[in-house]
């Protein structure tokens, strides 16, 4: 079952006979379609892209923008096999209990599930990801041999993060997809054809300008939160009735991680252990990173959003590095580099010890600078619709209104001010900000490529647009798999959320399948 290059292969719609076809070769297009072949689903995978990203295929990310900047809407989004996965770090991180409720104090929040009904997928998300089953706290800290730092749970949790070693799933996935899956790219979807509450079919088009009709029996649409969601869109434009209830909620309560870079940490304690609680860990050839976020209780006593800090050594000066310094002394025999390394030898001794016996980068004398990404909260003022300008293949660009409402920079205020009380009265350390902390507001907030929403769940076709179930209200037989689908974000990165969603989703066309039959 080989990959079709339609811009070369000859290509007809019996390709496209299976039981279910999924548009994007993303996480969770790559992750649906393999977990259904071992449900024994047959399933063909539509991708625009190919196996790099290039100018002719992100050229068609191009959106337009009306309200605050998103600075990564086109290259932040990658249009080829394995989707945002060829260019992301790989970090995996659960949403919380409290994330999934209806909170009184936040907008639209609430989801049709509870973290309960997601908890066995998480286990799934995790090892298809490549990274371990153990939770995120306690028990990785055994392992890691850290103690947790004095912080008062009441305000603050302190949790990790976990890495995966390959975390481009085109690289990780590309020979079983191979082997086992159909694969058609360089083929954008330029119509999907609808008749009264069914999917019938879909239009292909490659970059020669052809093109074909194909019909379908299940569509799962797994691109990213912006494309589904124009996809959606042009659907909704071209079946009026298509959407009879809840068209008017398509593209609304889009969403970031609004994130900032507040201060550096200075006046560090014993930095070796204040490092080894901060920085990167490792454990059995694996990485894992340290937040703190903000507790279930104090979000709910103070009425704050979740959110999230990550401290970030780094040398400002690279000559202080000494790993660059080693690096520059076997790339150009570098006499200078060769004394600095002499004289700086027992510091190369701490690293290695810290490594080898300690398991965590430690970098001497580092920069510190502490990073904060919120969750937002939904609104209906922020916003996916479509444009006027067009794509090559005559499709309406996106047109994105971000909006943020004034409580995500409260929540920063607030985690930041639990966080310094905390170094301050331990005398760990003290924080230099780079702005005033009172004055910190929207306009200081930059995107972190985590889109979301604009086809969100719900339990009711009145106020969203997929069920629990991912199917789209009303319609027998369309899925979304997306990010577009996330009510509200957390502070977490959003793919393993998606993953998990999209295990549960395998489960379920496995189940709808079964009763077809």
């Amino acid at each position: 079952m080989p990959f079709y290059n339609y811009n070369v292969d000859k290509i007809t719609s019996d390709l496209l006979k299976k039981e279910v076809v999924i548009i994007g070769a993303g996480a969770s297009g790559i992750m649906l379609a393999l977990e259904l072949l071992k449900l024994k689903i047959s399933t063909v995978i539509i991708e625009t892209g190919h196996f790099q990203e290039d100018e002719k295929r992100q050229v068609l990310n191009e959106v337009v923008q009306t309200g605050k900047k998103l600075e990564n809407a086109v290259w932040g989004r990658k249009r080829a096999i394995g989707g945002t996965t060829i260019a992301w770090g790989g970090q995996s991180l659960p949403f919380s209990y409290l994330d999934f409720k209806k909170r009184e104090y936040v907008a639209n929040s609430g989801w049709p599930i509870n973290f309960d009904s997601l908890k066995e997928y998480y286990k799934d998300a995790n090892r298809f990801m490549g990274v371990d089953v153990m939770d995120y706290e306690g028990q990785i800290f055994s392992k890691l041999n850290i103690k947790r730092p004095n912080i008062d749970k009441n305000k603050l949790n302190y949790h990790a993060s976990k890495w995966a070693n390959e975390p481009n799933f085109r690289k990780k996935y590309k020979n079983q997809l191979e082997n086992e899956v159909d694969v058609i790219y360089n083929a954008q979807v330029t119509e999907i054809i609808a008749n009264k509450n069914k999917v019938e079919g879909i239009i292909l088009g490659n970059f020669k300008g052809e093109s074909m009709e194909a019909p379908i029996k299940k569509l799962v649409l797994a691109t990213g939160a912006i494309e589904a969601t124009r996809m959606m869109l042009h659907l909704s434009k071209k079946n009026k009735n298509f959407f009879s209830e809840n068209g008017e909620l398509i593209g609304k309560y889009f969403m970031d991680h609004p994130c900032m870079k507040i201060g550096s940490v200075k006046n560090i304690r014993d930095e070796y252990y204040f490092q080894k609680q901060f920085n990167t860990n490792y454990h059995k050839n694996r990485k894992y990173s340290f937040r703190i976020s903000l507790s279930d209780y104090a979000q709910t006593k103070y009425k704050i959003l979740n959110a999230s800090l990550s401290l970030m050594f780094y040398y400002s000066n690279e000559t202080e590095d000494p790993i660059y310094r080693a690096k520059s002394l076997v790339k150009t025999r570098n006499l200078s580099s060769l004394g600095w390394i002499l004289k700086n030898w027992r510091i190369y001794y701490k690293m290695l010890v810290a490594y080898l016996y300690d398991g965590f980068l430690y970098k001497p004398n580092a920069d510190v600078k502490l990073v904060v990404m919120a969750e937002q909260e939904p609104s209906l003022d922020s916003f996916i619709s479509l444009s006027e300008e067009k794509d090559e293949f005559g499709q309406e660009k996106a047109l994105i209104n971000w909006n943020v409402s004034n409580k995500t920079s409260q929540s920063i205020k607030s985690i930041v001010k639990f966080f310094e009380n905390y170094l301050n009265e331990s005398g760990r350390a003290t924080i230099e900000y780079f702005s005033d902390l009172d004055k910190i507001n929207n306009n200081l907030l930059s995107d972190v490529n985590h889109f979301m929403g604009g086809t969100r769940m719900s339990k009711s076709e009145e106020t969203g647009i997929v069920d629990e179930n991912l199917k789209v209200w009303q319609t027998e037989n369309l899925f979304v798999c997306s990010t577009s689908v996330f009510p509200t974000g957390s502070h977490s990165n959003p793919t393993l959320t998606l993953l998990a969603l999209t295990q549960r989703l395998a489960y379920h066309l496995k189940s709808v399948s079964l009763y077809e039959k």
